[in-house]
């Protein structure tokens, strides 16, 4: 089983922690956490996007800069890479509209985040099911 790269960002400390104790339990996933906003990484997240398997961040679709971010991550993901958007409960379809055209992406609401948050990930394909 080849070990994936997991990159969370995200500038709230507890929802990272979150993520992270979720995945932890899987020995072949290699998570890194980037305590930062899409926009507050610059550039580098288009770096990133090339080098991770899966990229989770924390968004608010209606921040134009993250949109701007997003794209690029797109633009620049290498060809398996993944794309979770963590979207805030109160989300709009507009945001949601916005996002899916930013990238193909699986959008997990908070309310998630957490065990179901890895169910989540294997249910969009993004991890693989270490059940078979």
């Amino acid at each position: 089983v080849m070990t994936k790269t997991v990159l969370i960002v995200s500038p709230n400390e507890a929802v990272a922690a979150e993520i992270e104790r979720s995945l932890r339990g899987d020995p072949d996933l290699q998570i890194q956490r980037e305590s930062t906003t899409l926009t507050g990484m610059n550039g580098r997240a288009v770096d990133f996007a090339s080098r991770y398997d899966v990229i989770v961040f924390e968004t608010r679709p209606g921040d134009t800069s993250d949109l701007t971010a997003i794209r690029m991550m797109a633009a620049h993901r290498g060809p398996d890479t993944k794309l979770v958007a963590l979207a805030d409960a109160e989300i709009t379809l507009a945001e949601v509209r916005l996002l899916t055209e930013a990238g193909k992406f699986t959008r997990i609401p908070w309310s998630v985040v957490g065990k179901p948050f890895q169910i989540s990930l294997i249910e969009a394909q993004i991890l693989p099911n270490a059940t078979g």
